[in-house]
């Protein structure tokens, strides 16, 4: 009998360090409280933010596939720490944009503009006057859009993993032809493996697993799809080429989601924009490690992100 139950655990060896890592961490403290709260858009759309520590104010513009109660950006799940680094002498703010995680899931505008909504609604809710703004993947786009509508907000820029013009290669172009089958079989872990594959190539196994988890509890196959139709229509160069804060680009060299040219064209766009590239692929390229966001971390506190205080400053 031993040697049976020991045959069938090395069998699914696997999928039961999956199963830990999902729910080992519901049965251990949570190594950073956070509080959540609910802004509106001006379209009608209730979006879901985060916030944790205190001082001057870093909005993470995250991209898709986000659940900041039950994800990888939520506390329960940090396991490397990264919120507790980010939110050290900071107030640290995510959210999850709409159709995604704790926000309204039941919504079709996935348009440039809705994006930019849903930044100016979280930060409107929680009186943010000047604040740093970090985008990752799939949120660069947004983050220049609302930069462009608003250029007085933001105090520092820190665009990670993502791209400002249209990303159209082989990758990306066979994920978009296979969009129809996420909206009918997104559940189905075979089919979010296709997504898991692009995002992360390089992850082992258990990684995987746990990764398309994610993924599927963060929304729904029409909605990623939807997501991904409006994200391969956007180019927000010109955008781009209007900002004026201190900016940092921050790319993997080996990212095979967005395209290392990509982020070299985005930093080309931006005026006096500083360009860094580290070693690794897309997770490392948007600040998934200790060492990359310390990176990004030192940018933002190079000088104050509010030249009157040292606080988050407050719309009157």
């Amino acid at each position: 009998m031993l040697v049976l139950i020991a045959a069938v655990i090395a069998l699914n060896r696997n999928a039961i360090l999956a199963w830990v890592a999902l729910n080992g961490p519901r049965y251990l403290a949570h190594p950073i409280e956070q509080h959540i709260g609910f802004a509106q858009t001006s379209d009608g759309v209730r979006i879901a933010y985060a916030t944790t520590g205190q001082g001057p104010a870093i909005v993470h513009v995250l991209g898709w596939a986000t659940h900041i109660e039950g994800g990888l950006f939520s506390p329960l799940y940090d396991a490397v720490g990264l919120l507790p680094m980010s939110s050290a002498h900071h107030l640290f703010v995510r959210y999850d944009g709409r159709g995604f995680g704790l926000s309204d899931r039941e919504v079709k505008d996935f348009s440039l503009a809705a994006r930019v909504r849903d930044i100016e609604a979280v930060v409107d809710a929680l009186h943010l006057g000047r604040f740093g703004l970090y985008a990752v993947s799939a949120g660069g786009p947004a983050a220049i859009a609302y930069m462009a509508r608003h250029p007085d907000r933001v105090t520092r820029l820190v665009l990670a993993g993502t791209h400002a013009t249209r990303v159209r290669d082989a990758g990306f172009d066979r994920i978009l032809r296979t969009l129809p089958l996420f909206e009918t079989d997104w559940q189905v872990p075979a089919v979010t493996n296709i997504m898991v594959e692009w995002l992360d190539p390089n992850d082992d196994d258990v990684g995987r697993r746990v990764l398309g988890e994610f993924l599927r509890r963060s929304g729904s196959g029409v909605a990623v799809a939807g997501f991904l139709r409006a994200q391969s229509e956007m180019d927000v160069s010109e955008q781009a080429r209007r900002i004026s804060v201190p900016t940092l680009v921050i790319h993997g060299r080996d990212d095979q989601t967005i395209p290392i040219e990509a982020g070299r064209t985005l930093a080309a766009l931006i005026p006096s924009a500083r360009f860094e590239i580290v070693e690794g692929g897309h997770p490392e390229g948007t600040g998934s490690t200790r060492e990359v966001r310390a990176r990004i971390m030192k940018f933002f506190d190079e000088e104050p992100l509010n030249s009157d205080s040292g606080d988050a400053a407050i719309l009157s």
